[in-house]
């Protein structure tokens, strides 16, 4: 398995998330499934390629219960062809506002406890 160079763990998640993509005249809307997430980006999973640096606008409600609404801005990293549908998405957060800080903080720490659950039994 190759090393991990992020900052920051990414946790696998599976959640909604409405992505709309701001370019110099258009505006495009897609709704994407997440697939992971960490302290600094995401990616995700959608039916076709998004220009690198591109800046995006993503909403999506928090598991368990998806009544906490999220709201954040990012910057393309790269969108490669994961099967011939698909393809995998990867954004930078820009911008990120406290209170988001604090949610992302609580998605990441529920996630890591669920996986040493999964790992101690």
């Amino acid at each position: 398995m190759p090393e991990e160079r992020r900052r920051d763990k990414r946790v696998k998640e599976d959640f909604s998330v409405l992505c709309k993509v701001f370019r110099t005249v258009e505006l495009v809307a897609n709704i994407s499934r997440i697939i992971d997430i960490s302290r600094r980006g995401v990616c995700f999973l959608t039916d076709h390629p998004l220009a690198k640096d591109d800046i995006v606008q993503m909403i999506f409600r928090i598991p368990p219960d998806f009544k906490e609404r999220v709201e954040l801005y990012g910057r393309i990293v790269e969108s490669t062809r994961e099967t011939e549908k698909t393809f995998r998405t990867r954004v930078a957060f820009i911008e990120i506002e406290p209170d988001v800080h604090i949610i992302l903080n609580r998605i990441i720490e529920q996630a890591l406890a669920k996986e040493s659950r999964k790992i101690r039994n």
